[in-house]
């Protein structure tokens, strides 16, 4: 997977929000305020990076969140607009492929 940016649509004021993202990502309060009103990205990375676990931990909370705000996400894989559903589909892909080579690796095998 490329590169991934998550957005808000432009012009969000909500300090409630604010916080909730600040929970997850760490950015300072004025960073998300301007990110929420500007439209620049929540998130901008590679999904799968090491600690790929983190990653994708930290994409799946900053979704359920803007949906718990009843916002639309932006989401773009390398500069293509995406639906959240299709991330999330991808990543539960990966998340299943990575259990099924677990499993096989505790029984020997080797990719």
């Amino acid at each position: 997977m490329a590169h991934i940016t998550i957005s808000a649509p432009v012009g969000i004021k909500d300090n409630q929000l604010v916080m909730a993202i600040r929970s997850i990502t760490g950015d300072r309060v004025s960073e998300i305020s301007a990110a929420l009103l500007s439209g620049l990205p929540l998130f901008d990375g590679d999904v799968f990076a090491r600690p790929r676990e983190e990653s994708i931990s930290k994409v799946m909370r900053l979704l359920n969140v803007l949906n718990a705000a009843q916002i639309t996400p932006v989401v773009r894989e390398a500069g293509r607009l995406i639906s959240a559903d299709i991330l999330l589909n991808i990543i539960q892909s990966s998340i299943n492929s990575m259990a099924e080579f677990d499993r096989l690796s505790d029984f020997g095998h080797e990719a």
